[in-house]
């Protein structure tokens, strides 16, 4: 399952797309259950792209490696822990109602997909 994060646009900020069971599905922040929108996506463009290394999650993974191999398993560490790729994507639904998210890359080539 892929979850990506809503920032701006027509669902409150904070609501999730998600890719669960061949599905894509929307779930606004105030709402329980999720709206399918498989087939309704229009369009979808990336606005920016970025590989952004998690100081923090970086750092309390070298720890952990290091407390465990030593040296060579601090920069395991720092390296299993700090890429995060995040694409920053604009969509448009065919009712017109329009978002911007995060989401990783494995959930932009699933919405990519569907939108054809």
């Amino acid at each position: 399952m892929s979850v990506g994060e809503i920032i701006a646009g027509d669902f409150p900020k904070g609501s999730q797309v998600i890719k669960s069971f061949g599905s894509i599905m929307l779930r606004p922040a105030d709402k329980i259950m999720g709206i399918d929108i498989t087939k309704d996506i229009k369009n979808i463009e990336i606005v920016t792209e970025e590989t952004k290394k998690k100081f923090v999650g970086a750092a309390g993974w070298g720890l952990i490696g290091g407390l465990a191999l030593g040296p060579l398993g601090i920069i395991a560490g720092v390296l299993a822990g700090g890429n995060k790729k995040e694409i920053l994507i604009a969509c448009e639904l065919k009712n017109n109602k329009k978002f911007i998210a995060t989401v990783d890359s494995k959930l932009y080539k699933n919405l990519l997909s569907v939108s054809y």
